[in-house]
């Protein structure tokens, strides 16, 4: 069975990170709805040896899971089971959270990986804005649903750069100098890009970055995080004249690439 967990481990790490990557281009592929499938047996046959550290979070999400359970309960009157069973799935996904429990002892390894992950972020984000705009092929690559492949929702992608700079900033010792400057002119062009098209992506990752350096009772990371604020106007020297030199065609809701639409959308969140 240990070769079984491991084999399963690399598979979720890997699941996660497509669609870390790659949003809802992977989406409607049902690698989650497989993985968790997969993750339930497991934990199904290791339930003896299986151990559940009962905290306050847990009781919580026990209380919610519960509620859901109710819910889907009570809609299986009026709709049909597989209608209740596909729409409450969201639901379901929290039982990640007991599968992960199974990998207690690997903790450093899942780590490794998750940083590893959003460290590339910044940068496969970019790449992906690029080739979706830039290379109309990529359009016609829809293997899933019929999504294109590098379809990312802008307002995810404001949440995941977000987890990308919080995890700079709390493990700089895993970028070396010259990936920090380039990680910082990734993760602030990024961000100009996605601001535009989204306003839930521009409010979620200044509100998150807020938060983090303003709650942070750790006096030492509060200042190493202020300090790299100190660097970001000069950081927007290189980056505002990359960003308003991108002509692109304006998306569905109207929007494109530009100071101008920026301002708008912070202005119309204020």
């Amino acid at each position: 069975m240990e070769i079984v967990k491991n084999i399963y481990l690399k598979l979720y790490l890997f699941v996660f990170g497509l669609y870390i990557f790659l949003n809802k281009g992977v989406a409607y592929s049902y690698l989650v709805e497989t993985l968790w499938a997969l993750g339930i047996l497991i934990l199904i046959f290791e339930r003896k040896s299986f151990y559940i550290q009962i905290d306050k979070k847990i009781k919580y999400l026990f209380f919610f899971l519960f509620i859901s359970f109710v819910f889907i309960l009570r809609g299986l009157v009026p709709y049909s089971f597989m209608d209740v069973i596909r729409d409450a799935f969201i639901f379901q996904y929290a039982l990640f959270v007991f599968i992960i429990f199974l990998f207690a002892d690997k903790i450093e390894t899942i780590w490794d990986a998750l940083l590893w992950i959003y460290k590339w972020l910044p940068l496969v984000a970019l790449i992906n804005f690029i080739l979706q705009y830039f290379v109309p092929a990529f359009q016609a690559i829809a293997p899933f649903g019929g999504i294109p492949i590098l379809l990312y929702k802008n307002g995810d992608m404001g949440v995941q750069i977000l987890v990308s700079t919080l995890l700079f900033l709390l493990y700089p010792e895993k970028f070396s100098n010259k990936w920090k400057l380039s990680f910082a002119i990734l993760v602030l062009l990024d961000f100009l890009i996605f601001s535009a098209y989204s306003r839930s992506g521009m409010v979620s990752f200044l509100i998150g970055i807020f938060c983090f350096i303003v709650l942070n009772k750790d006096a030492q990371l509060k200042s190493r995080s202020l300090q790299f604020i100190k660097f970001i106007p000069w950081i927007l020297l290189i980056v505002v004249p990359i960003y308003i030199n991108i002509q692109v065609d304006e998306n569905f809701q109207g929007r494109a690439i530009g100071l101008d639409q920026i301002v708008n959308n912070f202005s119309s969140i204020l």
